[in-house]
């Protein structure tokens, strides 16, 4: 064995690396449990969106909101929509929290 293959460890060690979560589950499915209980939290979630420009995706959607609240609770709410669907109006915001 050469001196090159005896340092050469990356093929036998294992390591790791700690990732905070991007968003808070657990605080995702308390606003989406709320939501689907208490019709006023969801109007006021929804009235915070006046004024934007639509159609939309989530994360223009989560921009706007966390410079109108710092509710968490209500980001959070918006941060359980489909970052995929492109929201054609507030109406289909509603809809989809």
């Amino acid at each position: 064995m050469t001196d090159m293959e005896s340092k050469d460890t990356s093929k036998t060690n294992v390591s790791s690396t700690k990732h905070d979560p991007t968003y808070d589950t657990n605080l995702i499915n308390k606003a989406v449990k709320k939501g689907s209980r208490d019709a006023n939290f969801l109007d006021y979630a929804a009235s915070l969106l006046d004024g934007m420009q639509f159609p939309a995706y989530k994360n223009n959607i989560l921009e706007y909101v966390k410079n109108v609240t710092t509710d968490n609770e209500v980001i959070a709410l918006f941060e359980s929509l489909d970052g995929y669907i492109k929201f054609k109006d507030l109406y289909h915001v509603k809809k989809s929290a």
